[in-house]
């Protein structure tokens, strides 16, 4: 069985000994979009101002983020219950 892929408790897999990270997920700006709540001007203005995480190039034309630094980008936002008024 040494040479099979053995799940582990943490993030990846154990293949020979040899902890593999899994690669993140990759999403499109259309679900980044529908994840923040904002408009895409936003979003590009924010990556510009290096207040939003940046994108990775597929291609030419293509774009991606990667989920969990958004996921990690959104839970670090304040609670609106905790900013001071």
């Amino acid at each position: 069985m040494a040479d099979k892929a053995k799940n582990d408790a943490s993030v990846g897999v154990q293949i020979n000994g040899i902890k593999v990270v899994a690669p993140s997920k990759y999403i499109r700006l259309g679900q980044v979009l529908d994840l923040t709540g904002v408009s895409k001007t936003t979003v590009w203005r924010w990556v510009r101002e290096g207040r939003f995480p940046k994108p990775f190039k597929l291609g030419l034309n293509c774009s991606a983020w990667r989920l969990d630094e958004v996921e990690q980008w959104l839970s670090s936002r304040p609670r609106i219950d905790a900013v001071e008024a």
